[in-house]
């Protein structure tokens, strides 16, 4: 099992979904996000460079490849899913108790 490769994608994923709910809070405003200009750009550099860099899936595609087929399926799926249930763990918390905003 990759575990490399599975925390890179994972601790790249929740820095991700925390600068996403970060964009979209509807908290006062500050300066690191939530109504701030400079805090919102600040948030998507954040989203699109450093976790676009962390979160490797050209060395996930090739370390699927290295596996057998049925580590590779689960590796893979395993990997997708805790992802996604990570994405909905902080954003949907945010999202059904405090609501988002359009961000700037």
């Amino acid at each position: 099992f990759p575990l490399g490769t599975f925390t890179a994608n994972v601790s790249g994923v929740m820095i991700l979904g925390m600068a996403y709910s970060l964009q979209r809070a509807s908290i006062s405003s500050s300066a690191l996000g939530g109504g701030s200009f400079i805090g919102c750009q600040v948030l998507e550099g954040i989203m699109d460079g450093f976790c676009g860099c962390l979160t490797t899936v050209s060395t996930w595609v090739l370390e699927l490849s290295d596996l057998r087929r049925r580590h590779a399926y689960t590796y893979g799926i395993l990997s997708v899913a805790v992802g996604i249930c990570m994405l909905v763990i902080e954003i949907g918390s945010l999202k059904w108790t405090r609501g988002f905003v359009t961000p700037i």
